[in-house]
Formats: C-alpha cells, sequence, structure tokens
C-alpha cells in the first residue's frame, strides 16, 4: 500500500506536468488566432488608406488524384511616407484565404491587373510593411481560436486535477501514518464512517469530457473542411463523432437531472469495516423524498482490476470475483426531515480477498421511482 501512495503521488506530479504544455499551447494558438487577429481588426480602423499597384496575381486549380486543391497568391507594391514597400497581404491575417474567399475576390482583381488599375491597401502606421485590402478576418482562424481556447481550459483542468489529486494523495500519507494498521482509515471517507458516490467528481469529469470532444470534433471539421464540402469520406468520420457526441450529450443530460433530483446520498457505515465472515450493517442515507415503486434492490459484489500484456498489447481488465443480491422493503427504512434512512444488512463471505488498490468491494442500490429511477454505488471496506 506505501508503494500505492508514492505511486498516486507521483502520477499527480505527472499528470500536472503532462496538462502545462497543452496550456502553454492552447494559450498560443489562443493568443495568435483569435486574440492578436482581434487586435489587429480593432487597431486597423485607424490604418491609412494608400493606393497601391498589383505586381502579380494567380489563381489556379491543381487537379489531383484525390482532390481539387485552388491556390491563390497577390503581391503589390506601394508607398507610405516615401518608402515603397511590397506586400502580400490579403486580409488581416497573414494567412491565404480558403478558395470560397478566393473565389469572391479574384474577379475584382483580376479586373484591376488587367487594366494596371490601382487597387486600395490599408497601412499599418507603426509598422508599413504590413497591409491588406481587405480589413476582414478569414472566419476559420477565429474558430480555431476558439477552439484553442478549448483545448487550454482542457489542460488546465488537467492540471488542476493533477494538483488536487496530489493534496488528496498527501493528505492520505497523513492518515496512514496515524493508523498504519487500520488501512480503512487511510480513505477519507471511511475514516469518517461514510461511504459517498463519485456522482459529482463523475460529472465534473464527463463535462471535461464533452468539451474534449466535441473541440476534436469541431477541429477535425475545419481540417477535413474541403473534404466535407465535396461530400467526401471524411465527412461521414465527422459525422459519426457528431452523433456520438450527441449521445454521450443524452447520457450526461440525464445524469444531471437524476443528481438534481436525487441529490448527493451517502451510506453510514455501522459496521467499519466489514469483516470477512461476518454481517456487514449500514444505512443509506436517501433523500428525503425517496418514495420506492416496490421493494428496494441491492447488490454487493467484488471485483478486481488488474492489468495484462506489455507496451501497446497492454489492457485493463476486471475480473468478478463474488455477487450477491438481496431486497429491503420499503416498509423497514424510515424517514427524517433531511433523509430517507434504509437499513442494510448481508453476510461476507469468509474466502474472498480485502479490499485493496486491485480488490474493491461496492454496495449498489435501485428503486423504481416515478420519473428517473434511483440508484447509487457506494464503496465498503471489507478486510479480514
Amino acid at each position: 500500500m506505501a508503494k500505492a501512495v508514492l505511486s498516486e503521488k507521483g502520477g499527480s506530479i505527472a499528470l500536472t506536468l503532462f496538462g502545462v504544455p497543452f496550456f502553454l499551447i492552447g494559450v498560443t494558438i489562443l493568443y495568435f488566432m483569435l486574440v492578436s487577429p482581434l487586435l489587429t481588426l480593432k487597431d486597423s480602423n485607424s490604418w491609412p488608406e494608400v493606393n497601391a499597384e498589383i505586381l502579380d496575381l494567380k489563381f489556379s486549380v491543381d487537379a489531383n488524384t484525390q482532390k481539387v486543391k485552388e491556390h491563390f497568391f497577390i503581391e503589390y507594391s506601394y508607398q507610405y511616407e516615401g518608402v515603397s514597400y511590397k506586400s502580400t497581404g490579403l486580409f488581416l491575417d497573414i494567412d491565404s484565404p480558403n478558395p470560397q474567399m478566393a473565389k469572391e475576390v479574384y474577379p475584382a482583381l483580376k479586373k484591376a491587373f488587367d487594366s494596371d488599375a490601382k487597387i486600395s491597401v490599408f497601412i499599418n502606421p507603426n509598422f508599413p510593411a504590413q497591409s491588406a485590402i481587405y480589413k476582414e478576418l478569414k472566419d476559420d482562424l477565429i474558430m480555431m481560436g476558439i477552439f484553442g481556447s478549448v483545448f487550454g481550459v482542457l489542460a488546465l483542468a488537467v492540471i488542476f486535477g493533477g494538483i488536487l489529486m496530489y493534496r488528496s494523495v498527501s493528505a492520505k500519507e497523513i492518515r496512514k501514518k496515524e493508523n498504519p494498521a487500520e488501512e480503512w482509515m487511510w480513505d477519507k471517507n471511511w475514516s469518517q464512517g461514510i461511504s459517498k458516490p463519485e456522482r459529482k467528481s463523475n460529472l465534473i469529469t464527463g463535462f471535461v469530457f464533452l468539451c474534449f470532444w466535441f473541440g476534436m470534433t469541431g477541429i477535425s471539421a475545419l481540417a477535413l473542411a474541403d473534404e466535407l464540402l465535396d461530400g467526401g469520406v471524411m465527412s461521414y468520420f465527422v459525422a459519426c463523432m457528431l452523433l456520438l457526441g450527441l449521445l454521450f450529450v443524452y447520457f450526461y443530460i440525464k445524469a444531471i437531472f437524476r443528481y438534481r433530483k436525487y441529490g448527493q446520498s451517502y451510506l453510514e457505515l455501522i459496521t467499519l469495516p466489514g469483516r470477512l465472515g461476518q454481517k456487514f450493517k449500514a444505512e443509506v442515507y436517501a433523500p428525503f423524498f425517496l418514495r420506492p415503486e416496490g421493494e428496494i434492490h441491492f447488490k454487493v459484489d467484488c471485483k478486481r482490476h488488474y492489468s495484462e500484456g506489455h507496451g501497446d498489447s497492454r489492457r485493463s481488465k476486471t475480473e468478478l470475483l463474488y455477487e450477491d443480491r438481496f431486497t429491503v422493503d420499503p416498509d423497514d427504512a424510515r424517514s427524517l426531515q433531511k433523509a430517507f434512512i434504509i437499513p442494510v444488512s448481508f453476510s461476507l463471505p469468509q474466502d474472498k480477498p480485502e479490499s485493496s488498490d486491485s480488490i474493491f468491494w461496492t454496495l449498489s442500490s435501485y428503486a423504481s421511482t416515478v420519473g428517473l429511477d434511483w440508484s447509487e454505488t457506494y464503496k465498503i471496506p471489507v478486510f479480514k
């Protein structure tokens, strides 16, 4: 167990350090793809307008076996405060326009180029080499900036999670030193005589996952924009990602409604800890308004989580070692002002392993109710 605590602490540090470079990448994308262009757009309101001569203009179509790509290029010259400059700037951002935008601006520029007519360009007075024919931004860059900010927020969530994990492991080390022979006291909730389901943390994890999923879906859609417009095979890939995301949203919203309806219940451990070969007694503190339509169903099980294989072939597996089911009559429960208390009592087998870093004993509850059914799962301490 001591090695496990050290492993958890090392894992929390690794998780925090893992999130740092991704956070920096997200902030960098946010600045250069969103903040900087928007600041440039604001500053461009005061940029002076001068005449320019188009030196070169190209708009070619390069066909290959996969798809057709349009290539746009423009170069023009102008003078500002007696100094000559050359530029290829079309919009306020330096990236070349996408095919649709190129098709829209090309005819007018082609007409001016063929007739040797002057065009108007806007000059950055602080850096005259920077100029633009159109004081606009590309929408896809702004979208990339938004997804960059989502990327940074997710990385920040990873860093924050690593810090919380480190603090939790440090607190666990303190409890371990205070109770070296009582392993159940190393758990924060068990040491207080209760067991709480991880519903709230699961909702937070689910929210982060949804942000990541739809962020990756949006980035994939932008990266494969030409393929999507052409109706290529990859458009089905993006559509599948979107449909899966909507399915995740459905289950997430359902979990939120269940949490809003029932809130946070907990299991008060009368027997602490549970002993193999003996009776385990506890009381479920459910929402006070819980009114089951029939018996309340419980399931106690013991599972072993382990990994097998090496490297890329390494897989995590779960083995069910024990399972038992029983029911409780709602009439045996009692109601208080703030809780509906359900007594539970069951026998633990003698020949099964005790709780550890890989062995988990859980008590699951279920009751059919009006609307969303009530269900919870509690980890319980079981030792020899």
